[in-house]
């Protein structure tokens, strides 16, 4: 569920990071699919983790609930109109929109342009 890293290669960046900036965010990116995974990265000095809306699906919301309690800020990555709509639906407050399908393992290069409108503002 990983790739390939282990935990103390993002305290050890954590730790390079903060050498070189106090105020720069660190945000842990793996394949996040047990709770564990949220509190680990927070535990290690992340200050945000990536959450991906196709792999936790109606889960989603615990997970950024979790996030939110334990003050560790959440990007909820997505790429499709639905994903964003879930993420909207749960309160996310960071979305990201990749043109890159995780599912399907393809690139659309105007999918982010495609879903722009469902954000305000």
């Amino acid at each position: 569920h990983n790739y390939g890293g282990d935990i103390s290669e993002l305290r050890s960046a954590v730790k390079r990071v903060r050498q070189t900036s106090p105020t720069a965010a660190v945000v842990a990116k793996d394949i996040v699919v047990d709770e564990l995974q949220v509190a680990m990265a927070k535990d290690a000095g992340a200050d945000g983790i990536l959450l991906i809306a196709s792999v936790l699906g109606p889960a989603l919301e615990n997970f950024l609930n979790l996030c939110s309690i334990i003050g560790l800020e959440a990007i909820v990555e997505c790429h499709t109109k639905n994903e964003v709509e879930a993420a909207l639906g749960a309160l996310a407050q960071n979305i990201l929109v990749s043109n890159w399908d995780r599912v399907g393992g393809v690139l659309y290069d105007d999918q982010a342009e495609k879903l722009a409108g469902l954000f305000s503002g």
